[in-house]
């Protein structure tokens, strides 16, 4: 059984998504605050995190940023109704793996959170498993355990798993143009219409993390990215 930590202040929202994931399987845990869904996040991690943005004593985007700190790993999934590109972005930038919005129907959330919990399960045993497993991009060295990006022997970024698992499709098809939908397949499973403020803020941040390396992922208008390696 997964276990999802729901942090969400709404009274209406946090007892349907509660009903939700209880229906689904999964055991849920709920935060009602930041400080109640850090202290929550601490005491035991979850298999994942739907984060609402809004909340009465900070927002997601800073919860986010401190859970970080704590697991690198742990999925986190915004579930907001705030979702312009600038939104999209900050939640991204702030560890974010997926951003939905309370729009979305109860289908779609509950495909999404299974996807990323899945995702994160793969990940955690292909630790285990493989030992080590590194990419060379140009000259960034990418370590998919535990997704540090170096360069030149030095430090240079850290990605995000989404990042690591878009690099990796990139990766595996290099030199051949990937389409926006086969991104959002390998990030959130097929049958989803794609998100261009998604796949922009993903690809602008992996290219920023990669370094010189970066402009080797070109992108081509209304066809995909390419990396040429």
């Amino acid at each position: 059984m997964s276990e999802i930590l729901i942090v969400e202040d709404d009274r209406l929202a946090a007892a349907a998504a509660l009903a939700l994931f209880a229906d689904a399987g999964y055991e849920v845990r709920l935060a009602k605050t930041a400080a109640k869904g850090e202290m929550e996040f601490r005491k035991r991690l979850p298999d994942i995190v739907l984060l609402d943005v809004m909340l009465p004593d900070g927002d997601g985007y800073g919860l986010c940023r401190r859970m970080r700190e704590i697991d690198e790993f742990v999925p986190v999934v915004f579930n907001s109704a705030l979702g312009d590109v600038e939104d999209v972005k900050r939640g991204l930038a702030a560890g974010g793996d997926d951003y939905v919005a309370k729009t979305a129907t109860d289908e779609e959330r509950l495909a999404r959170v299974a996807r990323a919990v899945s995702r994160y399960k793969a990940f955690m045993s292909s630790r285990i498993v493989e030992g080590s497993s590194k990419l060379t991009v140009g000259s960034a060295t990418v370590d998919l355990l535990d997704l540090s990006v170096t360069e030149g022997g030095r430090a240079i970024a850290k990605l995000t798993r989404t990042e690591a698992d878009i690099l990796k499709l990139f990766y595996t098809r290099r030199g051949q143009i990937v389409p926006p939908d086969d991104i959002v397949a390998e990030i959130r499973g097929e049958g989803f219409a794609c998100e261009d403020n998604m796949i922009y803020v993903h690809l602008h941040n992996l290219r920023l993390k990669l370094g010189r390396s970066g402009g080797l992922i070109s992108s081509f208008r209304g066809k995909g990215y390419r990396l040429d390696w």
